[in-house]
């Protein structure tokens, strides 16, 4: 029961910074979207 439990928390923790990274990539990913966008905008 124990270990059982330890690996959940584990594999939560892990969830949930991954989660948090994806979330950080998205946006930052969007971001660069926009600029890409605005600069392509300009070029045209």
């Amino acid at each position: 029961m124990t270990k059982f439990r330890r690996r959940r928390q584990k594999f939560s923790c892990r969830r949930r910074t991954t989660v948090w990274e994806n979330k950080a990539n998205q946006r930052r990913s969007s971001e660069q979207r926009d600029r890409d966008d605005s600069i392509a905008e300009e070029a045209s």
